[in-house]
């Protein structure tokens, strides 16, 4: 893995611009000279210092609350996704349609998956915006590089199964996305950074411009079609420890050097859902599962951007041999249990949850489950269902959780209750909307 450079992307950049590319790279050099001079080393440590105490804090999720109000997600058939432990309220910077909050999607049954061209071409994004999003990621030595990915066109409910429409257009790609939308959770720290909390509320157009022009209200959240909406999966992974009569979830911690939510707990595995080899034949979600499933937890070799196998589910042979395919195993079950639009970049996020009842899973393989080079430190590296539950709803409490990462293992648990009610002690977590 390398981390990304100006020189490149410079053409691929410039040409989501309409800018040419020697216009870019005289603005890219303009805002290093500028964000060179203000991030010195001291301040880069005081960023890496501070950061983790403003996520810790929720202030990120304080000022969304704010900027999206609850009036403006309702009329636009919107509704806040919020977890409780024990009462407390825990808020995500998550909103979702009603029916999508909690969902029963069983990823095996036959779903319904389309490639198509949007209506709608993506306009040409401001030059100043991705100059200034290049330069903080060159800054940042964050590690970016371009891929194919999916755009949503439309997702809907068809009675219990799930009909979804994607497009994958040139230009529709991984570096559009993280100069324009992706941008955006940078920006918000760096403003929680200039400013307090209360200021940035009210001055937040201001101090958070390109939110302002890409994603300033909850209508171009809501109206997901006419913009380049990305997302994937969040997985809670649950593990049957037959001599603990309990299940075990993995957790992580995100790296300061990923593109987006450093520092912060999250599952394994989540991914975008993007095609690696073929875009027409991995429009499901389960394959994207499968494949994070097999690189991020199982120690699998990691897909390279530009994959040399001629098959796109070539992994699928060795999950097989483990037993951890649904469709194959009755031991284990894949579903989504909810779908909501991140209010921090606009992404869709499916909220996943995989079930492994086989007994001789965890004996025979706990030894190679592992963690990846986009993981850190984590306090608790496994959630137990009936054990350390003190620990275990500490760390839900935590306000520096990926939003879809809360909501995912908070759906994760009210449903393994329903599975499984003996082995699951959880009780008190809930996910409500509001």
């Amino acid at each position: 893995m390398v981390a990304f450079t100006i020189i490149q992307a410079a053409g691929a950049v410039a040409s989501i611009t309409g800018r040419s590319t020697a216009t870019l790279v005289q603005s890219f050099n303009k805002k290093m000279e500028y964000l060179t001079q203000k991030w010195q080393e001291e301040e880069k440590a005081r960023y890496f210092e501070q950061v983790p105490k403003i996520i810790s804090k929720g202030l990120h999720t304080k000022v969304l609350e704010e900027i999206y109000p609850p009036q403006d997600l309702q009329e636009n058939e919107l509704v806040r996704v919020s977890v409780f432990v024990d009462g407390e309220r825990c808020p995500t910077a998550l909103a979702a349609k009603p029916e999508f909050v909690c969902t029963q999607v069983n990823l095996e049954d036959e779903n319904k998956y389309a490639l198509d061209k949007p209506e709608n071409s993506l306009p040409n994004l401001d030059i100043d915006i991705v100059a200034q999003s290049l330069a903080e990621i060159q800054l940042f030595n964050l590690n970016i590089w371009n891929q194919s990915i999916y755009r949503l066109l439309d997702i809907k409910m068809d009675e219990s199964h799930l009909v979804t429409t994607f497009s994958n257009e040139h230009k529709e790609d991984f570096l559009r996305y993280r100069c324009g939308l992706g941008s955006l959770w940078h920006e918000l720290l760096q403003g929680l950074l200039d400013v307090d909390v209360d200021t940035l509320i009210q001055e937040w157009r201001q101090h958070l411009k390109r939110r302002a022009q890409l994603l300033g209200s909850v209508e171009a959240i809501a109206d997901y079609k006419k913009r380049l909406c990305v997302g994937g999966i969040h997985a809670t992974v649950a593990i049957l420890r037959e001599d603990k009569d309990d299940y075990i979830i993995p957790v992580q911690r995100r790296s300061m050097k990923v593109g987006g939510g450093q520092g912060m707990i999250s599952l394994l595995p989540e991914a975008y859902h993007q095609p690696m080899v073929s875009p027409q034949n991995e429009l499901d979600f389960r394959l994207t599962f499968y494949r994070e499933l097999y690189e991020e937890l199982l120690g699998g070799k990691e897909l390279e951007k530009k994959s040399k196998h001629l098959c796109h589910d070539w992994y699928m042979d060795d999950l097989e041999d483990l037993g951890l395919l649904a469709s194959t195993n009755p031991k284990c079950t894949l579903e989504i249990t909810g779908i909501a639009f991140n209010l921090i970049s606009g992404n869709y996020e499916v909220s996943v949850l995989f079930v492994i009842r086989d007994k001789r899973f965890w004996n025979k393989n706990r030894k190679r489950l592992v963690t990846n080079w986009e993981t850190s430190e984590v306090e608790l590296p496994f959630f137990s269902t009936k054990y350390d539950l003190p620990s275990v709803k500490k760390a839900l409490l935590k306000h520096d959780w990926i939003g879809s990462g809360l909501y995912s293992i908070a759906r994760g648990l009210e449903r393994l209750g329903e599975i499984d009610k003996a082995r699951v002690d959880i009780s008190g977590v809930k996910v409500n909307k509001f």
